[in-house]
């Protein structure tokens, strides 16, 4: 499960990438306060396999997260194809938590990204997803405590009508005494 607010993101990527750097750069844009914890890895050739599943299972072990994030930009299939792996699919499955995947651009499509609790086209979609999430959460807070905020002020509009009544007939039964 995803938790309502997840602003504690894990995400498994080359942490020199262009991915990295553009979901990093929409993580910070949205002013909100994520904590992001990035675990380095080869997201491509033949060391790319071992090293998402070690990036997942290091992640997964952490108590502070929310979400795993596996994320890589696009490429050749030749270079998307550690994504395909068993292994990484079972990694991914086993996760105790949710694992989204962002790997590749428009027409990718992996074995990861059909055993993901989530699967996004782009890095920066992923990102721009988990920002909306805690947006549309803080929206809806902001609205309920207007909603709240006006029934309370009808509720104290009420009783002072009651109390500038109640105070007219203690007046008006103290001077007929």
């Amino acid at each position: 499960e995803v938790p309502l607010v997840p602003l504690r993101i894990g995400v498994v990527t080359g942490n020199d990438s262009a991915a990295w750097h553009d979901m990093l750069a929409t993580f910070k844009a949205s002013g909100i306060g994520f904590h992001i914890a990035v675990c380095n890895a080869l997201v491509q050739g033949e060391r790319c396999p071992d090293e998402v599943v070690a990036g997942i299972k290091t992640l997964d072990k952490r108590d502070d997260l929310d979400v795993i994030v596996v994320a890589r930009g696009g490429g050749s299939k030749g270079d998307l194809a550690g994504f395909d792996a068993e292994i990484v699919a079972r990694a991914i499955v086993a996760a105790s938590r949710a694992v989204f995947v962002a790997v590749g651009h428009e027409v990718d499509t992996s074995v990861a990204d059909f055993v993901a609790h989530t699967s996004f086209k782009t890095p920066t979609a992923c990102a721009e997803h988990l920002v909306n999430m805690v947006k549309a959460f803080i929206d809806d807070v902001d609205e309920t405590a207007s909603e709240i905020a006006d029934v309370v002020a009808n509720i104290l509009d009420r009783g002072l009508e009651r109390l500038a009544a109640l105070s007219t007939h203690i007046r008006n039964r103290a001077v007929i005494s």
